[in-house]
């Protein structure tokens, strides 16, 4: 990507917007789904944590990702409208 553009403004938003989706929202929920895959394995399923989050539920994981989505198309959506003008 550096080697096509000599627009930098334009290289450090699409890096900045993509890669700041993934460390804002894909890679946190795909740590929460893994971990508690993991620690259901471990701990087991008849343990009740009177400590759990209200958002345990995998909806959310499912909600964050879906959120990531629709970040990513409105960046690019973004993007490419600038890019028109």
């Amino acid at each position: 990507m550096a080697f096509a553009t000599t627009d930098l403004e334009f290289l450090v938003g699409i890096t900045g917007s993509y890669a700041g989706a993934g460390i804002q929202y894909v890679v946190p929920a795909c740590l929460v789904y893994f971990s508690r895959k993991q620690t259901k394995k471990a701990i087991g399923i008849g343990i009740q944590n009177h400590h759990s989050s209200w958002f345990k539920h995998t909806g959310w994981v499912i909600f964050v990702q879906l959120w990531a989505a629709v970040c990513i198309v409105a960046v690019t959506w973004n993007h490419i409208a600038k890019a028109l003008d």
